[in-house]
């Protein structure tokens, strides 16, 4: 008997050499090739669907995709295709980034998102979600608006995402009180682990009341700093109140100035609001800030002063690992 003759095209490619051919194919060379048959499927499957950064780029009525697998950078072009590598049975992704050439997001990014609707909600498993344009200052001749509103459908995207899969939501980017609300109405924003909001106006600590998470930064920007003291300082009374509902371990980052960052860290266990009457709040000014509460009287560490939520005191060599032994018990 001779040898027998292989067919020259892809289904007469034996499983063994097709397997050599998804080694070297990419995630969504892989994603679309095993929709060919159910053998190609099975065997692109054993390879793990996993994607570093997916990099969006919005400039006026183009976008750019650009995807990153390991030491590997490819783009997906047409954008449409974008879909069908998010749809990827299996796959996993640690960040998905869009940036805005423009101001605001309302034209290109209500463009993108008519191309993903047949998405599931829930069905995309990305760890970190960013949301970045350019930020208008006074005195700069930007055109308006410089804010984006509901019509750009960010809001849309955040539902897309896996909430248990979701950890970490970034932000630099005006936002319409409008679109906060719903942004902050999703289950994925309240539920992410960690929120960073650069930028933002003083208003934007009003959209934490539902969140759960543990690690938060928040940074104004100066324009809001000028003129808005009372704002700040009622801003302040809110983050107080809402900290002191976290558990051991959160943190929170909030710049009231661009010079100026304060860094909040959670070293007790939760705190009984009962009790809230006996509770210190301490602050301290160098090249960051703890803020820490305890009662007076209960093993208050050395050196550290009780002071006024909006006054700060000078104290450089405190470490915040001492407040950890110093946990609350209510009377």
């Amino acid at each position: 008997m001779g040898i027998p003759k292989v067919p020259p095209n892809w289904m007469g490619l034996p499983p063994e050499l097709r397997e050599k051919v998804f080694s070297n194919c990419n995630v969504l060379e892989r994603s679309i090739l095993r929709d060919v048959s159910t053998t190609d499927r099975l065997v692109a499957d054993k390879h793990p669907y996993f994607i570093n950064e997916i990099f969006v780029l919005l400039n006026g009525n183009e976008s750019s995709v650009f995807v990153t697998e390991g030491d590997q950078t490819y783009t997906v072009q047409p954008v449409s295709k974008l879909a069908k590598l998010l749809q990827t049975p299996g796959l996993k992704i640690d960040k998905i980034a869009f940036e805005s050439g423009s101001k605001t997001f309302d034209k290109v990014f209500s463009t993108l998102m008519r191309s993903l609707d047949n998405i599931p909600k829930d069905s995309i498993h990305v760890k970190e979600l960013v949301f970045y344009s350019e930020i208008s200052f006074p005195g700069c001749t930007c055109e308006c608006p410089t804010e984006s509103s509901p019509d750009s459908r960010i809001n849309s995207f955040f539902k897309l995402a896996n909430t248990e899969t979701l950890n970490h939501i970034k932000i630099t980017t005006k936002l319409t009180r409008d679109l906060w609300k719903k942004i902050t109405a999703t289950e994925q924003w309240n539920n992410a682990g960690s929120i960073s909001v650069e930028n933002c106006k003083l208003d934007t600590v009003d959209y934490f009341n539902d969140w759960k998470g543990k690690h938060l930064k928040v940074l104004t920007s100066k324009a809001e700093d000028i003129t808005n003291s009372d704002e700040w300082k009622r801003s302040m009374v809110k983050i107080e109140r809402f900290f002191k509902t976290k558990p051991l371990g959160a943190t929170m980052q909030f710049r009231r100035e661009m010079s100026t960052n304060v860094l909040y860290a959670q070293c007790l266990n939760k705190i009984d609001l009962s009790h809230d009457a006996n509770l210190r709040l301490y602050t301290f000014r160098g090249l960051e800030f703890i803020f820490g509460f305890v009662r007076p009287n209960d093993g208050t560490p050395p050196g550290v002063e009780a002071c006024d939520p909006f006054e700060e005191r000078r104290h450089r060599d405190w470490i915040s690992e001492e407040l950890h032994a110093n946990e609350y018990k209510p009377m």
